[in-house]
């Protein structure tokens, strides 16, 4: 009797050895899960902030929506070839050149919408220009968001759902049971066998 209940008891304690390391990876699992979703939670401020600073800074959105102006004057090469050669000719103050050299309807139309003198067009070139300022930090913000934007696609691909958590404590509890009680009983018996073949 004395013998049944070490048995017993022993076979009791693998069991609850047994759930102490499936709460033990369990755990584990979650708090391997947290950490990858606060940085996800604190990479999306990151994002939004960056998101934000280019909304303030609204450089490119208001500067590229003078397209107006190009629109007008149909001109053969495109919107950014239009408007650097006006920005080159703007920076060596040379749009009083081009002022004086345009023809009437052009001078009429740039009347009609507010430049009534060579120095207005020309600010509102420079204004609405891309500077090497603007340039470097437009390119530096998209940057910092396009690599907050990978960090956080990282830590979600690191993030174990629901299905694989059920199915990596599925398979610890079949390595368990092969460990501590399977393997186990296969050992007592071949030494069991050996023994009683012995004697």
């Amino acid at each position: 009797m004395k013998n049944i209940n070490k048995i017993i008891a022993r076979e009791f304690l693998l069991i609850i050895l047994s759930i102490i390391i499936l709460g033990i990876a369990y755990v584990s699992i979650k708090i391997y899960n947290y950490y990858h979703e606060s940085k996800i939670i604190e990479l999306e401020d990151k994002i939004d902030i960056e998101k934000n600073q280019l909304e303030s800074i609204n450089f490119y959105e208001k500067k590229y929506n003078q397209k107006w102006l190009y629109e007008k004057y149909q001109v053969h090469y495109s919107y950014n070839m239009f408007w650097d050669r006006l920005q080159q000719l703007a920076e060596k103050d040379s749009i009083q050149y081009l002022w004086n050299r345009m023809n009437q309807e052009n001078n009429d139309f740039l009347f009609s919408i507010g430049f009534n003198h060579h120095t207005d067009f020309q600010e509102f070139i420079l204004l609405n220009s891309f500077n090497i300022e603007d340039k470097r930090k437009y390119k530096n913000i998209l940057k910092i968001k396009i690599d907050l934007k990978n960090e956080k696609l990282f830590h979600e691909s690191k993030n174990i759902n629901n299905y694989e958590i059920k199915k990596l404590l599925k398979s610890l509890s079949i390595i368990l049971l092969l460990l501590f009680f399977i393997i186990r009983y296969l050992y007592y018996s071949i030494k069991w066998s050996i023994k009683t073949l012995k004697s």
